[in-house]
């Protein structure tokens, strides 16, 4: 990947370190999922050695950027320092209005800036003109009730087309938290996983609107179906502009 171009970046899920290959399949333990459950020591070694893999494979020079597992990014003071000392740059964790309360997951973006991209330093949601860290937030788009009764009916009932590749599971959003998402309106992430995806041009024409310049999208390849990809490619054959940029080139620039 790295060869042809991509970039490859930091993204630190630590509850690895408490699950263990049994000989037939991961013992996944979630005790532990978000690095604040890790002492100050533990931490920074976690980040150390998790950069110092990923350097061996991209290049030092070009891991530089960094995503909170399960965006458990807050509070963030707690990762400052080691991120700052292993060279990260750049955090691409925050969307906008999204919030999150579960026994693995929580996290509260609602104060974020309504800006494509800010710097700060101990606290993402807080703009710091000379800040040492970049924010690039996931982009982030308004949904009502109804549009996550569909994705649940389509989750059990959908056809093949809806069938995710990947054989891989993502942690469950705690059950207070679908909840709140079936009764009143909240905010997604801008997404390519599965029918999610369905909403990428409605999205890209808000941000358009409000005068955002940067449309950051997430993905994951457990997620991946034949509708995400079919959806994506009229996504990207939709766009009347043909600029990409990676982490790195916000660096230069």
């Amino acid at each position: 990947m790295v060869t042809a171009g991509h970039e490859v970046q930091l993204h630190i899920h630590p509850h690895w370190e408490d699950s263990p290959w049994s000989g037939n399949g991961w013992d996944i333990c979630l005790d532990r999922y978000s690095l604040h459950r890790f002492g100050s020591v533990e931490t920074a070694e976690i980040v150390r050695r998790y950069y110092n893999i990923l350097a061996q494979i991209a290049g030092a020079e070009n891991v530089i950027a960094y995503r909170a597992g399960g965006w458990v990014i807050q509070p963030f003071a707690h990762l400052a320092t080691s991120l700052a000392t292993a060279g990260i740059k750049i955090d691409s964790t925050v969307y906008p209005h999204g919030t999150a309360d579960s026994k693995t997951h929580w996290f509260d973006f609602r104060g974020a800036p309504e800006k494509s991209k800010w710097r700060f330093d101990n606290d993402p949601l807080i703009e710091v003109s000379n800040g040492k860290f970049l924010e690039l937030p996931i982009s982030s788009h308004r949904l009502t009730p109804d549009f996550f009764w569909r994705f649940a009916a389509i989750k059990k009932f959908g056809s093949s087309q809806h069938k995710p590749w990947g054989d891989g599971h993502a942690v469950p959003m705690g059950k207070s938290d679908m909840l709140k998402k079936l009764l009143r309106p909240s905010h997604s992430v801008v997404s390519i996983d599965g029918y999610k995806s369905a909403f990428l041009r409605k999205a890209y024409i808000a941000y358009r609107q409000k005068g955002m310049s940067d449309f950051v999208i997430i993905g994951h390849p457990k997620a991946t179906t034949d509708y995400s990809l079919s959806a994506f490619d009229e996504f990207l054959a939709s766009l009347t502009f043909d600029r990409f940029v990676t982490f790195l080139d916000y660096v230069k620039d």
